[in-house]
């Protein structure tokens, strides 16, 4: 009998995150180290901060309008 392999959410979750933080850290980091130099740590962190006031947004956006779509309204 064949055993069942199963990916859970969190799991499933971690893989596409990764995959898609992953790639943008590794092809951007060169030109971001290129541009700002030693404050390079410092522009990933502002990008960081906007990045998640952003998410913040479209989740209130989301709970505002739910049968809208969020921002595809």
């Amino acid at each position: 009998m064949a055993e069942k392999k199963l990916i859970s959410l969190p799991v499933a979750t971690a893989v596409g995150l990764g995959a898609i933080i992953g790639a943008g850290i590794f092809v951007l980091s060169g030109t971001t180290i290129a541009l700002a130099g030693a404050n390079a740590l410092i522009a990933f962190a502002l990008v960081g901060v906007l990045a998640i006031i952003i998410a913040m947004e479209f989740g209130e956006l989301g709970s505002i309008m739910p049968h809208a779509k969020g921002a595809s309204f």
